[in-house]
């Protein structure tokens, strides 16, 4: 359940787990105001932005938020660690 956000640009960490052209599996620690931690599909606007990823590869990025739409950009490689 999503919870009310204040900002619409929300840092994030977590690890690709699988691509795909429109919508990326990550895997993710807590959201603050968002959501907990787990693993969910996220909408891919830049592809550019995960082709730089491998599977299995952890990042930071930034989670926006429009309304109900969310997706993940913004992504710094190899810079995070998400917890298990």
């Amino acid at each position: 359940m999503r919870k009310k956000v204040r900002s619409n640009n929300i840092q994030c960490t977590g690890k690709l787990q699988a691509p795909a052209r429109h919508v990326a599996t990550i895997r993710h620690d807590e959201i603050p105001g968002v959501m907990g931690a787990m693993t969910t599909g996220y909408s891919v606007k830049d592809s550019a932005e995960f082709a730089k990823l491998t599977v299995g590869e952890s990042f930071n990025g930034t989670v926006y938020v429009q309304g109900d739409d969310l997706w993940v950009g913004n992504i710094h490689k190899g810079a995070a660690r998400v917890k298990p």
